[in-house]
Order: structure tokens, then C-alpha cells, then sequence
């Protein structure tokens, strides 16, 4: 019996079987193999079978994988601490840290290790609990409307614009500093916008039937990826990801493993860019522009972006086992909810970095508090995943809940990688972003099926009360 088409977002055992077959089980062979090279690596064999494992055991509760926040941190953490303990120690010093020593002793990578399958069992579970009824096995496709199309370009294009305004055009042309010192609200939100507006470009490119709406679409994601590249942010190897995502969730688009295999050349290619371009004395598009003919793209800046990538664990292995604890006001101020002035963040930013250029981790910083603080916190964050993904269930019935259910998951897909590599602080405001998106969805979606119901009651009784008349008169 031949294996059903990968069409849109299709049937959940055999995406199952798809992630299994090649994803996990070749990343847990490789994982192994190198154990059996280097026995003192042998504590990755049994923490590899239950990353895995549970990976594949929660995935009938908790898929279709695209609108699962906890199943998405499940398939990014699992092969960062199998790779991270593996070869993280091998890459620390070729670079894409930031100068930053993150090489980790034999206990603290064991324990970190086991930091990373924790926190995925934790998740996992809180979020299956807590994330309802499974969903259909054939996620719906989004029904994207002549008017979703218009106002997905038009809010792609504002959010371009409004990133432009705010921080001036000369700032993206040439500035001394590649980022301002203090990163306001507004300009937080301006990023997540744009990383959300790529994703909804991606939907409208594989759904839209009209060729003129497709053309701004591809126009608007190459300004986004110039607008990236000028920022010199890691951002501009994401957005054939982000572009991807979208169209995989318009329902619309079949996957082919040429186009995983051409979406992953590009992220390759445009990944070492960045660590390139924050080297320079001026930042901007003209001096990158200046600076990237010339630019050594040899073997070694290859290994720097792939330790760029993998040093997630030593940073949160560092920062969890080898920084000293970190102060409860100090943890106060990374959660709050007051912005950057109001809670006093950039007097405590300076004290929660390995250097001036690499931040502490969030996992670390809550494995830094406690195996308690540690346990609560990940359980929380499942439980607020779970919340997510039961809102995506809700919304799931109408073109309009689909597409704004982007807004709930982009984030969280957010949180999920910048998770190993970014403060606690910058994590928990994208969680609360979050977690607003989807309580203002869920109430809307109350609203509506509110309003519908009574609707249809009155519809009822009228029809009840125009029946009854014709039969008194006969």
C-alpha cells in the first residue's frame, strides 16, 4: 500500500511516521554512533530514546504538528541537546558566540543534558492535558478570501513601512551601532510584526489565485529580506523559513523534499551573513553592501554558524550550572510585565549576559533558580502552550480564526527558538504576547458563536410563530 500524498497538512500518523523516518530516528543513529566513538558521550543514548519517545508518543494528542506550540518546542529542543552535548563542546571555540566561553565540563553537559528532556517531558505533558480533544486528522485548509488576501498585504506592507518610519531611513542606510542600546516596546513589536507579516506573505503567495496580489507578495518579501539584511539580523536567514511556514499552512501547498532541500540550501546560505556583517566598524546596507564582496566565506565561518546555531546549549549549560544564582529582584524584573524603563531592565540587562554580545539563556536562567523553580516553570509554560493549541481547535472552523491564529502560534514558534539563546526577559514578553492574542481570540470566537446561536433561536421561533398563523388562518 503506497504512502498517501503530502498535500497541505495532511493525515497524523503518516506526518508521524514522515518526522520519524527523517528527522528523529536518523538524528537518534547519528547521536548514538558518535556515543559509541566517545564513550564518555554514552549518557546521550537513553536521554536520545526519551526525547524521542515522547516526542512520538504525544504527538496523536497533540497534532497536526503546525498548530502545535509544545509539539514545535518538542522538535526544535530534541536535536539541539542531542547535537548540543554531542558536538557542542568540539565547536565552542571556532566562534559565533560572541567571544563568549561557553565549553562545559563533563557534569555540567550530563546535566544539562537532562535539563533539556525535563523540560520536553514537562511541556509536553501540561500542554497535552491541557490542550482538549485531538484534532482532526485533516487540518482544514485556510479558506483565504479575496478580502484575507487584501488585508494580509496591506498589514504586511504597513508593518514595512511603519519599521521604516520609526527608525528612520538613515538608520537603515548607515549607522555607527548595528543595534540601539535600548530596545523599546514598539520596536519589539515592530520585529515580531515583521517576522508574522513574512509568514502571512508565505500564505497568500500559495493560496491567492491572482497573479497581480502574488507579485506584491514577492515584492514585499524581498523589501522584508533587504529590510533584514540592512539590520544585519539573524532574521534574514529566517525568512525563507517563515515564507515557507505560511505557505505550508494555507493547505494549499504539497511539500516536496526538493523544496526542504532548497529552503534549507538558503538557509545555509544567508545563515553566516550576519555574523559577517556585525563585525563591521559601521552598520547599514551601504557598508554591508561594501563590506560582503570581500567577506572570508571560508570552511571556518561555516563551523562559526553552525556553533552559532548549537552553542543554545552551552549557553543555557552555562548560564544554568556555572553562573552564580541569579538575584529574585533580578528574576522579578525579567518577568515583569512593565516595560523596559518602568521595571528597571537595562540597569539588570548588563548583570544577565555571558558578554557584552551573548545573553544568558531563558532555560538557563530558570534552571539557575532551582530544580523546583525549574519544574513549576516548565509546567506553566505547558500549560500555557496547551491553552494556545486549544484556541488554534476553536478557531480552527472559520478562514478568519485560522489566519489569526497566526498571530498566537508566530509567537510562540518565536519563544521556541530564541528560547536557548535570549534572556528570560525578552522570552516572557512574547509569551505574553502570546497568551493575549489567544485569550482576545478565544473571547471573540465565544462572542461570535454567541451571537450566532441567537441568531438561530430567533430564527427558529420565527419560522415556530409564522407557522402557527398560517395554520389559525387557514
Amino acid at each position: 500500500m503506497s504512502n498517501p500524498e503530502i498535500s497541505g497538512l495532511p493525515r497524523v500518523v503518516h506526518r508521524r511516521h514522515l518526522l520519524a523516518q527523517f528527522l528523529l530516528l536518523p538524528l537518534l543513529v547519528v547521536t548514538c554512533i558518535a556515543a559509541i566513538l566517545e564513550p564518555e558521550l554514552a549518557s546521550v543514548i537513553p536521554a536520545g530514546v526519551v526525547l524521542v519517545g515522547s516526542l512520538l508518543l504525544s504527538w496523536k494528542r497533540l497534532a497536526p504538528l503546525w498548530q502545535s506550540p509544545a509539539l514545535i518546542f518538542a522538535v526544535v529542543m530534541t536535536p539541539t541537546a542531542l547535537f548540543g552535548f554531542t558536538f557542542g563542546n568540539q565547536l565552542a571555540d571556532l566562534g559565533g558566540t560572541g567571544g563568549a566561553n561557553t565549553t562545559l565540563s563533563g557534569g555540567d553537559q550530563v546535566a544539562t543534558l537532562w535539563l533539556f528532556v525535563a523540560a520536553q517531558l514537562l511541556v509536553l505533558a501540561c500542554a497535552a492535558a491541557t490542550a482538549g480533544s485531538p484534532a482532526r486528522a485533516n487540518f482544514p485548509s485556510v479558506a483565504v478570501t479575496p478580502r484575507i488576501v487584501a488585508g494580509a498585504l496591506t498589514l504586511a506592507a504597513s508593518v514595512l513601512i511603519l519599521s521604516v518610519a520609526y527608525r528612520g531611513i538613515g538608520w537603515y542606510l548607515e549607522r555607527p551601532l548595528r543595534f540601539s542600546s535600548e530596545l523599546g516596546n514598539l520596536e519589539s513589536l515592530l520585529t515580531i510584526s515583521s517576522i508574522a507579516s513574512c509568514v502571512l506573505l508565505g500564505l497568500v503567495i500559495a493560496s491567492t489565485e491572482s497573479s497581480f496580489a502574488r507579485f506584491w507578495a514577492i515584492v514585499l518579501v524581498l523589501s522584508y529580506s533587504l529590510m533584514f539584511f540592512a539590520m544585519g539580523s539573524r532574521n534574514l536567514a529566517l525568512a525563507p523559513i517563515l515564507v515557507f511556514l505560511g505557505m505550508v499552512l494555507s493547505g494549499r501547498h504539497r511539500l516536496r523534499v526538493y523544496q526542504l532541500l532548497v529552503v534549507g540550501a538558503l538557509v545555509a546560505v544567508l545563515w553566516p551573513i550576519p555574523l559577517v556583517l556585525r563585525n563591521q566598524a559601521s552598520h547599514g546596507l551601504f557598508p554591508y553592501v561594501t563590506a560582503l564582496p570581500s567577506a572570508d566565506l571560508g570552511s571556518d565561518l561555516w563551523l562559526a554558524s553552525i556553533n552559532n546555531v548549537l552553542s543554545g546549549f552551552n549557553i543555557v549549560g552555562t548560564t544554568a550550572f556555572v553562573r552564580p544564582q541569579i538575584s529574585a529582584s533580578d528574576m522579578a524584573t525579567s518577568i515583569s510585565l512593565l516595560g523596559g524603563s518602568e521595571a528597571g531592565w537595562y540597569e539588570v540587562a548588563s548583570r544577565l549576559r555571558l558578554n557584552h554580545y551573548t545573553p544568558y539563556g531563558a532555560i538557563g536562567e530558570i534552571a539557575n533558580q532551582g530544580i523546583w523553580v525549574a519544574v513549576v516553570s516548565f509546567c506553566v509554560l505547558g500549560v500555557i502552550f496547551g491553552f494556545v493549541q486549544r484556541v488554534g481547535r476553536k478557531l480552527s472552523d472559520s478562514a478568519g480564526g485560522q489566519v489569526y491564529y497566526l498571530v498566537p502560534l508566530g509567537l510562540s514558534i518565536l519563544l521556541v527558538l530564541q528560547a536557548t539563546q535570549y534572556n528570560l526577559r525578552s522570552e516572557m514578553r512574547l509569551l505574553y504576547y502570546a497568551l493575549g492574542a489567544a485569550v482576545i481570540g478565544l473571547v471573540v470566537h465565544a462572542t461570535h458563536s454567541a451571537l450566532a446561536r441567537r441568531s438561530e433561536g430567533r430564527s427558529v421561533r420565527l419560522k415556530s410563530v409564522l407557522g402557527e398563523t398560517l395554520d389559525e388562518r387557514g
